[in-house]
């Protein structure tokens, strides 16, 4: 696979086993690995570095399954320690199951299809940011 600069299409943080809107993400992170000003910056300033080629890999929290079909994972140089991020480029699809009723619902209301009760689609792009074992997933698989 052709190594180019990751581009950013979509984000989710994966804290924990649970799926946390990007807007919390930086608060996350920051509390996740206990850093100061200079760290926090670090994570502002990361540029992807590490290139792992992956083919066949699942990651699944909570309701949400990634599955990457194949392609390249660049993951976010480690902050205080610990990496915390990663770009993804090549053929990959999600599957979101949520588990209540609700939940349902309200993905058929904001989906406009009175149907849906799991939300599928594809992409090309994908970055995550993360404060479990994910970067350890993602080289295992390698």
């Amino acid at each position: 696979m052709k190594a180019s600069k990751p581009r950013v299409a979509a984000a989710l943080l994966l804290a924990g086993g649970a799926i946390l809107p990007v807007r919390d993400a930086a608060a996350q992170i920051k509390a996740a690995v206990h850093v100061s000003d200079s760290g926090y910056e670090a994570l502002r300033a990361a540029k992807p570095a590490e290139g792992i080629e992956v083919q066949g890999l699942a990651l699944e929290r909570d309701a949400l399954r990634f599955e990457f079909e194949s392609g390249l994972f660049w993951l976010l140089p480690p902050v205080r320690g610990r990496v915390v991020g990663a770009v993804f480029e090549g053929k990959g699809k999600y599957t979101l199951t949520p588990d209540r009723e609700s939940e349902r619902r309200h993905l058929a209301v904001v989906t406009e299809n009175k149907s849906l009760s799991v939300l599928t689609d594809s992409f090309e792009e994908l970055v995550l940011l993360f404060t479990d074992g994910t970067a350890d997933e993602i080289r295992k698989s390698a």
